[in-house]
């Protein structure tokens, strides 16, 4: 059902971000998940900034891309969750699903920081949990 796009939309991109009280990192069914475990981020700062990052994202419209990771993000906040399916491309930055509940994709983004924001973010709250390579650590190699 498409009925609950406009709450889940206006929840996502226009509820104060300082209302949001955590953002869990889930594992994604893919096999190219960037967690195996739940990650739940309370930092004000992390969630500003994952916030701001989805939020500026721009439409796109993907070509095929090549998926480095991919995770689920189930951002909290006290008018209900939102889910955003989040890709880490090898040449397109990181595509964006903004889902309703049922899991029709109402809108796909591109962000260019978003990737790093999570990787940096989920990277500090597990322990010794080896990310997936980036491109920028192929390139200091």
């Amino acid at each position: 059902s498409t009925s609950d796009i406009p709450n889940v939309r206006g929840r996502l991109f226009e509820e104060p971000i300082s209302s949001i009280t955590n953002i869990q990192v889930c594992a994604d069914p893919t096999g190219l998940s960037l967690v195996d475990q739940v990650v739940t981020i309370v930092d004000s700062k992390t969630i500003h900034e994952i916030m701001t990052a989805i939020r500026s994202a721009s439409e796109y419209s993907p070509n095929h891309p090549a998926t480095i990771w991919c995770c689920t993000l189930r951002i909290s906040g006290p008018t209900g969750q939102s889910n955003v399916r989040v890709f880490k491309a090898y040449s397109q930055g990181t595509i964006i699903h903004c889902t309703n509940r049922g899991g029709l994709i109402f809108s796909t983004l591109q962000s260019q920081t978003l990737g790093s924001i999570i990787e940096r973010a989920v990277q500090r709250h597990t322990d010794k949990r080896q990310l997936p390579m980036t491109n920028e650590d192929r390139e200091r190699r």
